[in-house]
């Protein structure tokens, strides 16, 4: 009788363990999808926050960044600029030092406006984030703002 649940207990062990490896995965990773059209993927892959700063070009997830227009929406975007970057305005398009972000829109596409950021250096914890759609509504405007550093729950790799 003995040997007879010898194997099920270790079944058991094998789904135990095999539930807190996928429990620990999605805690420090998940799923997330894109409603906007803002960047060409929709469903992402998020890795959970790391103790290191997010890279220029590195794709992040954003939470509780409240805009003028936009709440409660967790966002996807790309790092444009970090600490001791210049941003800058010429004829109506966003500069991170030397590299063109895009151009500026003057109102949303529900007619809402926008205000340009200002010129500025990137000040320590806070990061420049945009997206490649000509239409997204990101840091180039005053209504979104720069992005504090703690609100950035994690990079984001494209799914599909």
């Amino acid at each position: 009788m003995l040997n007879k649940t010898l194997p099920r207990i270790k079944d058991l062990n094998k789904i135990l363990l095999l539930l807190i490896i996928i429990w620990g995965l999605w805690y420090k990773s998940g799923i997330l999808y894109a409603a906007s059209d803002s960047l060409p993927y929709k469903f992402f892959w998020l890795i959970k926050k790391q103790q290191s700063f997010p890279q220029k070009n590195q794709l992040v997830a954003i939470d509780n960044h409240d805009t003028n227009y936009v709440h409660n929406v967790k966002f996807i975007k790309i790092v444009g600029g970090v600490a001791g970057d210049l941003i800058t305005i010429v004829n109506h398009q966003i500069w991170i030092n030397h590299t063109l972000i895009g151009k500026l829109r003057t109102h949303t596409n529900s007619q809402q406006p926008l205000t340009p950021i200002v010129n500025t250096i990137i000040p320590p914890g806070w990061i420049f984030v945009y997206a490649t759609h000509p239409d997204s509504f990101d840091s180039r405007y005053r209504e979104f703002g720069l992005v504090k550093i703690d609100k950035i729950i994690g990079k984001v790799i494209p799914l599909w």
